[in-house]
């Protein structure tokens, strides 16, 4: 986004969120048959858009290292963006674990998959930690849920104030419940190194696609660089991590274990 375009963002979205909102629409995806639906008032961003196509660049890239059959885990799935192309994409032989804490964005998330006829998806209302129990979640009711996070920091102004107290598990027991997965997507806003602190639950088998920033990158890096896996910058065209140096302040590292392609 341009610095004229975010000046204009900054001055027409308060106005927008009030005339918009509780206003509830749906629109097609584009290159699938799954329709969308969400609070206009909270996803600005889908407003002049006749077919969403939510971050066309990663999505391209994530649904090239999917196949018909696969179990993904999806570890903060919002209100259901990627959730409906993973689904239709892994088939109807395949799985999908959606994992999403906020109450909010979870109604929306389970109104999208009923109304979509995703019969493959299982729906986890919790938040993925270190451990089971639970916790405090930062609610972001700026832009629709996307930068909710455990971490209060990590919100930043889109928390305004509204949290509540949510569940969480651990990916050791979603794999114990579903299986190793073949993928699995993690964008939990700062509590990506809460969810790897224990090796023991990474696989070879499995790619990573791991959102990071600055305070969690060297963690994510040292966790899997350990065992092994090669990194990959999304935001870079694919090219190869070979030090945490390499990576950005914010980014979208896909992990996978060798010999493999990309």
């Amino acid at each position: 986004m341009t610095i004229l375009k975010e000046m204009v963002y900054k001055l027409i979205a308060p106005v927008l969120r009030v005339w918009l909102r509780n206003s509830i629409t749906g629109k097609p995806i584009k290159d699938t048959h799954k329709v969308l639906y969400y609070d206009r008032s909270q996803h600005l961003g889908f407003l002049f858009s006749r077919k969403i196509e939510y971050e066309k660049e990663f999505s391209a890239i994530i649904m090239q290292h999917m196949k018909p059959g696969n179990l993904v885990f999806e570890i903060g799935s919002n209100i259901g963006q990627y959730s409906l192309q993973i689904a239709e994409k892994i088939g109807e032989n395949g799985k999908l674990i959606c994992v999403e804490p906020d109450s909010d964005n979870f109604a929306f998330l389970s109104f999208n998959i009923i109304k979509n006829g995703c019969k493959n998806v299982h729906l986890v209302n919790e938040a993925v930690a270190d451990q089971q129990g639970q916790t405090t979640f930062y609610k972001d009711t700026m832009t629709g849920g996307r930068m909710g996070s455990l971490i209060r920091e990590y919100s930043g102004t889109h928390f305004q104030g509204k949290s509540e107290e949510v569940k969480t598990t651990t990916i050791g027991v979603l794999i114990d419940q579903y299986g190793i997965p073949d993928f699995v997507k993690v964008d939990v806003e700062g509590a990506e190194d809460l969810i790897f602190n224990n090796t023991s639950f990474v696989h070879s088998k499995t790619t990573y696609l791991i959102e990071v920033r600055e305070e969690t990158k060297a963690s994510i890096f040292e966790v899997f660089n350990s065992l092994g896996f090669f990194m990959y910058l999304l935001e870079s065209n694919l090219k190869k991590v070979e030090h945490v140096s390499d990576i950005p302040g914010f980014a979208n590292l896909l992990i996978k274990h060798p010999p493999t392609t990309i």
